[in-house]
């Protein structure tokens, strides 16, 4: 595997490591959100 090939594939890995750890948050803010008391 050559360099570019490895830079690649890092560069597509971060990005969907971005999009997990966002859609992640997402739904664990929306689940605790429920739980959540309004009065916190």
């Amino acid at each position: 595997m050559n360099s570019l090939a490895l830079k690649e594939a890092c560069h597509e890995l971060r990005i969907h490591s971005v999009y997990y750890q966002v859609y992640v948050a997402k739904t664990l803010s929306s689940t605790f959100g429920k739980f959540s008391s309004p009065g916190n």
